[in-house]
């Protein structure tokens, strides 16, 4: 059977081609042979698990891959977390979280900056908003938010950072740091067997030129392995925050 990389739509939108070359990397390794795809759809990528023999996961369908289809998280980006900036419209005075609570919030349910946000809220007692305009993708968030259909919007930071247009059309004020969430390398379970093989060639990767290189267009400077316990701990945060499923 052919072995696949899967990789989080978040991932693939800007450079698609970083990620072959981390295919092919893997490959010169000896580390796993996958052929990669770009999957720009989160339905589609979820629909997409069975099939992956290695998948890097956002956080939450990091989760639903371990504990419905039993696979194994190896890694991760070091020092690196899923966090939310918060918006608001123009000509809302003086935003805040406090605000919010009871105020229309539009954002991504069951995304990585979705949970980021409730787990600030849970952290900080404050109440969740009890109204909320449901998007399928961040330009279409700060577009609701833009043009007043909500006072307020979550966006996952890194897709901020990088955001090119609408940045302007609406008032970033504040960012989660909530530091619990990551993106996860997980293996199927029909390779677990070479789980704490394959985990050593990812974790080493940065230790030669090309490899670092690799790394680096992906993102980060190395990656630093992921326990069972570690991935508990994201669901454990998950849970408290009343979040289990993904989009």
């Amino acid at each position: 059977m052919q072995q696949v990389l899967g990789v989080c739509p978040h991932d693939v939108v800007k450079d698609p081609e970083k990620w072959m070359e981390f295919a092919l990397e893997l490959r010169a390794r000896g580390v796993l042979d996958c052929a990669f795809t770009p999957e720009a759809c989160f339905e589609r990528f979820a629909a997409g698990f069975s099939t992956y023999t290695l998948a890097y996961a956002h956080p939450l369908h990091a989760v639903r891959l371990g504990r419905e289809l039993g696979f194994v998280p190896l890694a991760a980006h070091a020092d690196t977390f899923d966090e939310a900036v918060l918006i608001a419209h123009r000509q809302v005075p003086s935003p805040s979280r406090d605000k919010m609570s009871g105020a229309t919030v539009a954002c991504i349910h069951g995304s990585p900056s979705h949970a980021a946000y409730l787990i600030d809220l849970h952290d900080r007692a404050m109440p969740a908003p009890a109204s909320w305009v449901a998007r399928t993708n961040y330009p279409d968030v700060v577009m609701a938010v833009a043009q007043g259909e909500a006072q307020y919007g979550v966006v996952l930071k890194s897709v901020w950072d990088t955001m090119m247009t609408q940045r302007d059309r609406v008032r970033p004020f504040c960012a989660t740091a909530v530091r619990r969430l990551i993106h996860v390398f997980m293996l199927a379970p029909s390779h677990r067997d070479r789980a704490g093989e394959i985990g050593r060639a990812l974790t080493g990767m940065h230790g030669d030129p090309r490899g670092a290189g690799v790394l680096r267009r992906i993102g980060c400077s190395h990656l630093v392995p992921v326990s069972q316990a570690g991935l508990g701990e994201i669901e454990a945060a998950l849970t408290d925050c009343g979040l289990r499923t993904a989009a």
